[in-house]
């Protein structure tokens, strides 16, 4: 999650409290408006400081909002103690800022005294919103008003009002990057092409023979019956014989041959150049530096493949299975 998704989160659970009233006693303190009294008492200080019922719980409201998102303890590290009860005890633990930013703890000054707290929600220039607790719906600065209520400010008309901006950076946990491949695999994945695939998943793995043949036969009409199909030899068997049978693959026992090996470079393009019309009458016979070269020409020519450096390298290598899916989506138009 990152830091701004972490600060609506905090956001999001504040605003929700809005409209809750403090109680006359311990009872009713998990209804919002039930019991409604001015003695302080709250479900805010049951689940922080149970001792501290009857006090003031502004800077409770907060710490307690804080709790819900991060826990104890990381309420605790994000306000370098707790719980957070006194507004001075935040000016001297903190670097104070002049102008808000969303997520930051304002601390009101008033009469030369830090009294009052809340969490900046809203920023538009001079004018910020928070939400506060023990405080009203009235303008100003209202200290000990007895409920959850959203506050609008201008800051030039606060002089020594404060804000605090915790560490949120530190439990904000970056996206993970989406692999360049995946749009392929959502691709086949919706065509209804790969059925299973969290088998392909692991985008930088590499993809074995039968692998490769098993989504080639499916994408050229799926699996031939022949009676020479035979499973017990290995699963993909009778998928070599079907891709036999469309003239796709030409040598079975080369597939066959340790078919959960994973797939050469060189193999990937002649079964991708077969599966697409076959290689092209200019590129059959021709002498190279290596046959797979003639099947990647083919294939260039085609527009199927467009960056022949990242074959061409090394004919023997592996295949990443990202790769694949790639230059199977471009082949079978997917």
């Amino acid at each position: 999650m990152t830091k701004n998704e972490l600060i609506n989160k905090i956001i999001a659970v504040a605003k929700n409290e809005i409209g809750y009233l403090e109680k006359a006693s311990n009872s009713n303190l998990y209804d919002k408006t039930a019991n409604a009294g001015g003695n302080n008492y709250t479900k805010y200080w049951a689940e922080i400081q149970p001792s501290y019922q009857g006090e003031p719980w502004c800077a409770c409201f907060v710490t307690w909002v804080l709790v819900q998102v991060f826990g104890k303890d990381g309420a605790k590290k994000l306000l370098k103690h707790y719980p957070y009860v006194y507004c001075p005890t935040m000016a001297e633990l903190f670097k104070l800022y002049a102008n808000p930013e969303r997520g930051d703890i304002v601390i009101f000054k008033r009469n030369g005294t830090f009294t009052h707290t809340g969490l900046v929600t809203y920023i538009d220039g001079d004018y910020f919103e928070t939400v506060e607790g023990n405080t009203s719906g009235a303008s100003g600065i209202i200290a000990n008003g007895g409920g959850v209520c959203e506050k609008r400010y201008y800051n030039s008309s606060l002089p020594g009002t404060k804000f605090i901006r915790p560490n949120y950076e530190s439990f904000a946990v970056p996206d993970k990057p989406v692999h360049y491949a995946q749009e392929f695999l959502d691709r086949l994945v919706a065509a209804k092409k790969i059925n299973n695939p969290e088998i392909w998943s692991d985008l930088d793995s590499f993809v074995t023979k039968a692998q490769a043949l098993a989504l080639v036969d499916t994408l050229t009409g799926g699996t031939w019956s022949s009676d020479e199909a035979d499973a017990s030899i290995h699963w993909v068997q009778p998928v070599i014989i079907s891709l036999c049978g469309k003239g796709i693959v030409s040598d079975k026992d080369v597939w066959l041959s340790n078919p959960d090996a994973f797939i050469s470079k060189a193999l990937c393009l002649a079964l991708i150049d077969a599966a697409t019309g076959g290689t092209r009458a200019e590129y059959v016979g021709r002498a190279a530096d290596h046959w797979a070269r003639n099947c990647l020409d083919s294939l260039c020519d085609k527009a199927i493949v467009t960056t022949p450096h990242a074959w061409d390298d090394d004919f023997e290598g592996t295949v990443k299975r990202g790769n694949f899916l790639a230059i199977v989506c471009k082949a079978f138009g997917i």
